[in-house]
């Protein structure tokens, strides 16, 4: 080989090395005041649900996770560690091929580490943290402790337990309150970002429920600002639905039905299969009982399949998730998605934790409803309609 030959050789096979290594990232984590050995997830932010990229473990407050993206450009990460002395929440990392990230800080209050990279989106989440990063501290504190109880009080009857989590709870959600109080502070002079309309959701959610007319109406000030095209993005839809929630339809009420799409793209709509029963499964590949009472529902569609439609209806915020988790089955149920989560068709139902169930006559009308999964109970209450 010439030397001319060689040099082109190497020089090829340097930028197969740096290409590979481009499409790896790096997170080290360097934190004080830790015990040793604690495990720790490099979680994969999906929207709906967390699930794990990578474990490993804190030895002398030091840790690193080498991984590829999920995506090109740049995706959300969590970062969570196990034990009780953590709060039962992550850390947000944002990442993309070829980042070096360095998180550091001190105790188990991971909210409050810091990390630093050159990614926008982690800087500007670092602008949203910083007015209440001791408000957050406070945040975590009370929720620690809230998971301690039982292990510090273990003489403590139900009811001190009842009354200490109670107190504790009650202190976290003013702590919130007042976290994201400065966020729409801050959201005031920050530009409209996928960030900033995460925000706004979580804020607008958080006045529905919290019932802050204060708050609520600074919510509404900044949706009144966006743009159009903001107001139709799937967030600024949710926004409006939680600052104006949609009529719920009830039991003895016809059904309430939307443009929904299969995993093959095809729309469908639920007045597609009047004259029969239907049963709606709203679910999520992140809830485990959704995922346990999918072998019955199977049977019941498969068992029941000349008088009724189980329609499982996904509330997964990415498509790809939902796609992913169900290439390898073969389901006897109808799976579809309208792209809205909480938003959409669950929101007309009234759903606020799955698996939620509704029962619909084949006049189209609402004949029951209820949450949660027990086993072979769930296929006794549909044949009490349906035989």
């Amino acid at each position: 080989m010439s030397n001319k030959s060689l040099l082109f050789f190497i020089a090829a096979c340097f930028c197969l090395v740096s290409a590979s290594a481009q499409q790896t990232f790096t997170i080290k984590g360097r934190i004080k005041g830790l015990k040793d050995s604690i495990p720790i997830f490099l979680m994969m932010d999906n929207g709906s649900v967390l699930s794990t990229v990578e474990k490993g473990t804190i030895v002398n407050g030091v840790f690193s996770f080498t991984a590829k993206p999920e995506q090109e450009g740049v995706t959300k990460y969590a970062l969570m560690a196990d034990g009780d002395n953590f709060p039962s929440s992550w850390l947000d990392v944002w990442a993309s091929p070829g980042a070096d990230i360095k998180i550091d800080g001190e105790g188990y209050l991971f909210k409050n580490w810091r990390v630093s990279s050159n990614i926008p989106e982690q800087r500007e989440a670092a602008r949203y943290f910083a007015p209440s990063a001791n408000e957050w501290k406070q945040w975590q504190e009370a929720v620690v402790e809230r998971k301690q109880l039982r292990k510090k009080r273990p003489d403590a009857g139900p009811g001190e337990i009842k009354a200490a989590a109670d107190s504790l709870n009650k202190a976290a959600q003013a702590w919130m309150d007042k976290i994201m109080d400065r966020e729409l502070v801050t959201m005031e002079r920050m530009p409209v970002t996928d960030i900033w309309m995460a925000k706004l959701r979580q804020a607008a959610l958080s006045a529905t429920y919290n019932h802050r007319e204060a708050f609520r109406q600074k919510v509404i000030q900044l949706y009144n600002k966006l743009p159009e095209n903001q107001r139709k993005s799937r967030a600024g839809v949710a926004t409006r639905v939680y600052l104006y929630p949609v009529v719920v339809v009830k039991k003895g009420e016809p059904m309430a039905d939307t443009v929904m799409t299969d995993l093959l793209g095809k729309t469908h709509r639920l007045t597609d299969y009047k004259g029969m029963y239907l049963l709606l499964d709203f679910w999520s590949v992140g809830c485990g009982p959704c995922i346990a009472a999918m072998p019955e529902l199977d049977a019941i569609a498969d068992s029941l399949s000349s008088r009724l439609k189980v329609i499982s209806i996904n509330m997964d915020e990415k498509r790809e998730l939902w796609k992913k988790f169900l290439e390898k089955k073969t389901p006897a149920t109808i799976n579809l998605n309208d792209d809205m989560g909480m938003a959409g068709l669950a929101a007309r139902y009234g759903v606020n934790g799955i698996p939620h169930y509704v029962m619909i006559s084949p006049e189209g009308v609402i004949v029951d409803h209820w949450v949660g999964y027990e086993a072979k109970e769930l296929t006794k209450r549909v044949k009490k309609f349906v035989e």
